[in-house]
């Protein structure tokens, strides 16, 4: 799991007028190291008027005594949120306003099985693909990729990616760039390689150095609006977190921001 620590905020200054700044060093990604697991936040940037990592960090601590599992974990969090969080109009906001990112590894059949849980309120295309129904205007605690699916992802040896946030250019910069690294190991038959390792450890610098590339993207790029102004991109900057729990006994491997 990867996350920059950027968040784009309005204030109001004293004579009303708004400005925007950009805020770095906010913990979207964080360890929960009970259960040796992973969650990032997106969305709304606060919570009761608490900033959301600061809460969900408070929410980690605790809690602690309240859950034993990923499961646990899920369904408190969802709960939680329904108590601080009103409906929202889901026809205005079908994608939602917040959500939490959920990983780690449960024991399944004998082995460590990667699980995943998107909690959130809007829309899960997950769930409707598999014919499942949720209010929409509440937060749910949806299990995107429970252990069985989480299993044959991994035994068919293909990589599972996720996104959150304003993600559109971040996929079609490196949906490219795949592409592209694919056509060059195929020329020169296969001697050269990128990423050219499958190393836990060389993953995790691979998804530091796609947002950072992304992040010095956004840094130059600008975006017509419907009125065809040009306006500058959201902000992804700051340092970058990153988080590795080893598929072998499902224990964090490491955890650090730089």
């Amino acid at each position: 799991m990867a996350a920059d620590s950027a968040v784009t905020i309005t204030r109001e200054m004293l004579d009303g007028r708004p400005v925007t700044r950009v805020l770095t060093g906010v913990r979207k990604l964080q360890a929960i190291e009970k259960l040796d697991a992973g969650i990032s936040v997106w969305g709304a940037g606060n919570i009761d008027g608490a900033d959301s990592d600061i809460w969900l960090d408070q929410f980690i601590r605790g809690r602690q005594n309240e859950y034993h599992s990923l499961k646990d974990f899920a369904i408190l969090l969802q709960n939680e949120l329904r108590n601080h969080l009103p409906p929202i109009d889901a026809e205005n906001a079908p994608g939602g306003t917040i959500g939490f990112h959920l990983a780690g590894f449960v024991d399944s059949n004998g082995r460590k099985a990667p699980t995943f849980y998107h909690i959130h309120n809007g829309r899960s295309q997950k769930l409707e693909m598999r014919g499942e129904v949720v209010d929409d205007r509440m937060v749910n605690a949806n299990h995107d990729i429970p252990p069985e699916e989480g299993c044959m992802i991994s035994d068919s040896g293909t990589v599972c990616v996720i996104h959150n946030g304003d993600y559109q250019i971040y996929k079609e910069v490196f949906d490219y760039l795949h592409n592209f690294f694919a056509e060059l190991e195929e020329k020169t038959k296969g001697q050269l390689l990128l990423p050219y390792s499958a190393c836990l450890a060389d993953r995790v610098e691979w998804l530091r150095f796609q947002i950072a590339t992304i992040s010095a993207l956004y840094n130059f790029a600008g975006l017509r609006d419907a009125a065809r102004e040009v306006v500058k991109l959201p902000t992804i900057g700051g340092p970058i977190t990153t988080l590795a729990i080893s598929a072998l006994d499902g224990h964090i491997e490491s955890y650090a921001t730089r």
